[in-house]
């Protein structure tokens, strides 16, 4: 069975890009903000969650604790368009 990815982010243009790099590959199923990423990462429990960086309004660095907590298997990929050293998380 193909993992399950989900994607958050609050941009509809940056979803659409993500969903169709994966299209036909994986179910991806998308959120835009942090209520509705927790609710989905309890319900589907995905493999693999694309968290949009630039949208500082999802919290990252307690949502990430989050995100271990609703659903510990799921590999998370933080993704940003301008990444820097100030970006730079550690775990």
């Amino acid at each position: 069975m193909a993992p399950m990815i989900l994607i958050a982010s609050p941009s509809p243009i940056l979803c659409r890009r993500w969903r169709n790099a994966l299209a036909g590959n994986f179910p991806v199923y998308q959120v835009g903000d942090r209520q509705s990423l927790i609710a989905a990462l309890c319900e589907h429990k995905p493999q693999v969650l694309f968290l949009d960086h630039s949208e500082k309004h999802f919290g990252l660095n307690r949502l990430i604790c989050k995100t271990i907590k609703a659903a510990s298997a799921t590999k998370v990929i933080v993704l940003t368009a301008e990444p820097n050293d100030n970006e730079a998380m550690e775990f």
